[in-house]
């Protein structure tokens, strides 16, 4: 099933993609297939899969896509073009009760999407990487001609204590100021603002035609924890 274009992404259970896109919802938990399968008849089959597109659009006019008893379930990534690998743990241990952000030392590969679109594997290490001073405090190195890795930075950045975040915000990012919204809508503006300054001082007077991808990870206070997690910390890339 898809959805109309243009129906509201902020719910939980939608599949990542561009506003342009028909929303697709998340009607099981595990392969739509092997649940459409198990019922053996064809007929049976539809019709499980339509009752629980039924429950899905009821469950979602009334806000309830999600059990707080069960826990706060993570946005849905899959299908987006890039990856991060990160120790979520160790980046959750950076976190304090004041907003703040690090930097971490990070490898990157270049690839291509099914599609056959750039894409970007980033791999960040639990190592921290100098957010100022001159670039041979951690130089960046960028892919070239026939070399498809590099060196660059994740950045985390988390908001103070008390600054909750309940609302689901769509994977929509497209944009340098998309980005800054997203980060104020998480209580992340000042910081973020930070970084951005910091980048452009290890950058002053340097020019380069090649592709530095950086990660922005955002450490999301919500208002209570994570499904399968003792936190309340969700890390949201963008």
């Amino acid at each position: 099933f898809t959805l109309r274009k243009g129906f509201p992404r902020n719910l939980h259970h939608l599949t990542p993609g561009s506003e342009n896109v028909c929303p697709t919802p998340c009607l099981v938990d595990g392969n739509q297939d092997e649940y459409f399968n198990q019922h053996g008849l064809i007929e049976l089959g539809i019709g499980a899969i339509v009752n629980q597109m039924g429950v899905w659009l009821g469950r979602a006019a009334i806000g309830t896509l999600m059990d707080p008893d069960h826990g706060w379930e993570p946005v849905m990534r899959q299908g987006l073009p890039d990856r991060l690998i990160i120790d979520a743990d160790f980046a959750r241990s950076q976190i304090t009760d004041k907003s703040g952000s690090v930097w971490l030392a990070t490898k990157f590969m270049k690839g291509k999407d099914l599609a056959g679109k750039r894409s970007y594997t980033l791999s960040a290490h639990n190592e921290f990487a100098a957010a100022v001073g001159n670039m041979s405090a951690f130089p960046f190195e960028a892919e070239s001609e026939g070399r498809y890795s590099g060196i660059t930075a994740t950045v985390l950045i988390w908001p103070p204590n008390g600054a909750i975040t309940s609302a689901v915000l769509p994977e929509t990012v497209a944009n340098l100021d998309d980005l800054a919204q997203r980060a104020e809508a998480f209580g992340c503006g000042v910081e973020f603002a930070k970084f951005l300054d910091r980048l452009q001082r290890r950058w002053a007077g340097k020019t380069d035609d090649a592709t530095f991808p950086i990660a922005v990870l955002f450490g999301v206070r919500r208002p209570f924890r994570l499904i399968g997690r003792a936190s309340t910390i969700e890390l949201l890339l963008d």
